[in-house]
């Protein structure tokens, strides 16, 4: 799919203000955003395929623990824009209920100060929502992951001192 000309920020009108007279665009943390699911994807695909892999009782609980640390710590941050320059549900979740406005950026420009010198450097990333080869590519990270605690990554001293002696 091309590139299109022009990427879109749904936002209030309080924001929008903020953004032209603060003359700047600020990130959000993407763990206050409204959708529930964020940062969390992995982890929950990382938790099927570990159950499907018959892990056992012991190993499974303490990856779960690791994964929900990790996620307590991850902190990412981002800017939210769409394709689409009129959408209902970006109008609706993004903008006011739909009283807010939709601010249209060149891409060219966002490419371009993406790859600048700035104090704060950034990726213009897509995010596919929906997509289903999440699985397979998170997989191979779960196969990694899966040999490491096979090689006995979760065992702890305990495990490996007899106390009888």
């Amino acid at each position: 799919m091309a590139t299109p000309a022009t990427l879109y920020h749904y936002c209030s009108t309080s924001t929008f203000q903020s953004i032209v007279e603060q003359k700047s665009l600020r990130l959000s943390l993407l763990s206050q955003s409204n959708d529930t699911m964020e940062g969390k994807l992995v982890s929950k695909i990382i938790e099927k395929l570990a159950k499907n892999s018959a892990l056992d009782t012991k190993n499974l609980s303490r990856l779960l623990e690791m994964l929900e640390r990790f996620e307590a710590q991850l902190y990412g941050f981002g800017f939210c824009m769409s394709k689409e320059d009129d959408l209902l549900s970006q109008w609706r979740g993004y903008a006011d209920n739909g009283a807010g406005v939709a601010i249209g950026i060149s891409t060219q420009y966002l490419e371009w100060l993406s790859t600048s010198k700035l104090k704060t450097p950034f990726n213009l990333t897509e995010v596919n929502y929906g997509n289903a080869n999440y699985d397979s590519a998170i997989e191979i990270a779960y196969q990694k992951i899966n040999g490491l605690i096979e090689q006995g990554a979760f065992n702890d001293m305990s495990d490996k001192i007899d106390l009888k002696t």
